[in-house]
């Protein structure tokens, strides 16, 4: 894999802090393939800051939330091969290679996750999101979702409507394609969310959100209620 076949699309929302530290990392990547940032209307110079080193970053800010976020970058790349990255990850050394070699046999897939924080209940938590993830084919988007291009075009008006839960989106529709391809590489990613809103509550607050949403609640419904 090359940067004449991977375009890797990061949504971007008020980050300057964590990308003042990634920018090392980001132009690794930007060395290596397509790295597009996709801004949802950042007021702390993110985007600026992202420009100034050279990188690109297009305007999401009419529809801010991370699935038309990803609905940007992809219209804008013609790259056939898409790597869907949060801002608080990270990739491993080869994740390109992987990625390809992953899709030579399935149409989509994901990392297995590390989260950078040495609490024993996040070895559990990972353990337990890599397993589901494989064994129910439903990635979360902290897991580098990856998918071939030609797939993911069809889905772009949902993912635009999809404020939330963008990432079951993503793995219902492609699965009926593929099984994802499970890569063990591990991508590590933040345990921030977690830290910030209590491990247990984190947990409860994501099943109930994904039981709601699985039981039909729209994206929008979930979204208006629990984040605004």
């Amino acid at each position: 894999m090359s940067y004449h076949t991977t375009a890797i699309i990061v949504p971007v929302l008020n980050e300057a802090k964590l990308i003042r530290a990634r920018l090392p990392y980001f132009q690794q990547l930007k060395n290596i393939s397509e790295l597009i940032f996709v801004d949802g209307g950042s007021r702390d110079g993110s985007a600026e800051q992202l420009r100034r080193h050279g990188h690109i970053v297009l305007d999401s800010s009419q529809a801010s939330h991370r699935g038309a976020q990803l609905a940007t970058g992809i219209r804008y790349t013609d790259k056939p091969i898409i790597c869907m990255h949060h801002c608080d990850t990270v990739l491993p050394t080869d994740a390109l290679t992987a990625i390809g070699n992953g899709l030579d046999s399935h149409v989509w897939g994901r990392f297995d996750i590390k989260i950078d924080h040495s609490l024993w209940s996040f070895r559990i938590i990972e353990t337990l999101i890599n397993w589901r993830s494989c064994f129910s084919a439903i990635a979360t988007g902290d897991q580098c979702i990856f998918a071939r291009r030609d797939y993911l075009q069809p889905l772009l008006a949902a993912l635009d409507d999809h404020p939330l839960m963008e990432d079951i989106l993503l793995s219902r529709q492609l699965r009926k394609h593929s099984r994802p391809a499970c890569l063990s590489m591990q991508v590590t990613t933040s345990a921030r969310y977690w830290l910030k809103h209590g491990i247990c509550t984190s947990i409860v607050t994501m099943w109930w959100l994904r039981l709601q949403y699985f039981c039909g609640r729209s994206a929008h419904h979930l979204y208006l209620k629990y984040y605004r």
